[in-house]
């Protein structure tokens, strides 16, 4: 298993699949992919999602199943993808948000 991180907007997610995340991240359901939903972030109309799976693949067919784009993983092989995150890993998962997709067009974040 793995953990992976991607995004999405939020007004490109109904409020039912929202909430079936959430009830899916609360009660620590795997779903028949293998994916585990292990934190969600919501900043400035985006939604950070981190998953723990067997493969990136797993992780596509869980957002595909809820009709969501898969378009912009990554892997964090750096945390533990236990549930729920360790202040450790909530860090490093922050980090990369800022790094993946918060850097100004220079380069620098």
């Amino acid at each position: 298993m793995g953990a992976f991180l991607d995004r999405h907007a939020v007004t490109d997610i109904s409020s039912a699949v929202r909430q079936q995340l959430h009830l899916e991240a609360v009660h620590n359901k795997r779903d028949r992919n293998g994916a585990l939903p292990l934190g969600h972030w919501v900043e400035d109309g985006t939604i950070y999602c981190v998953l723990d799976a067997p493969d990136a693949h797993a992780v596509c067919l869980h957002h595909h199943d809820r009709g969501l784009n898969c378009d912009d993983l990554h892997a964090l092989p750096e945390i533990s993808g236990t549930r729920p995150l360790t202040g450790t890993d909530e860090a490093i998962v922050r980090a990369e948000i800022a790094r993946i997709w918060h850097r100004r067009a220079d380069g620098t974040a």
